[in-house]
């Protein structure tokens, strides 16, 4: 079975498939959400922690959630990335939908490429 996609106004991506879902947002390419079946009830659960503090338009990293921290995670130790901010360029940038690499019974896996501005 296909799984579903529901595009958010081109900010964030939402997949849902046998009661189970996840949303990435574009910006950063961090999975902003996942909810999975609990045993005990028939509602799907939130598994991700995101911030009450956390801002979701695109202006700056989202608090919380599952981010790209690339290429380096905490503050740049290397030499050639000095100049990048904490955890690197990948979860402040803004990603590009570029199709579904897996959709099946094991499960879904998606490819975002870097957006480039004109």
């Amino acid at each position: 079975a296909q799984s579903d996609y529901l595009w958010h106004c081109h900010q964030s991506i939402s997949i849902s498939d046998q009661g189970a879902s996840a949303e990435v947002m574009f910006y950063g390419a961090t999975v902003i959400s996942w909810k999975s079946p609990d045993g005990s009830s028939k509602e799907p659960v939130e598994r991700l922690f995101l911030s009450s503090k956390a801002v979701l338009d695109g202006s700056k990293a989202v608090r919380g959630g599952i981010p790209v921290g690339f290429p380096c995670c905490g503050a740049p130790t290397h030499p050639d990335h000095k100049n990048l901010s904490q955890h690197g360029f990948a979860r402040s940038e803004l990603w590009k939908w570029d199709g579904v690499v897996m959709d099946n019974e094991a499960g879904v896996s998606i490819r975002l490429g870097q957006h480039r501005s004109s």
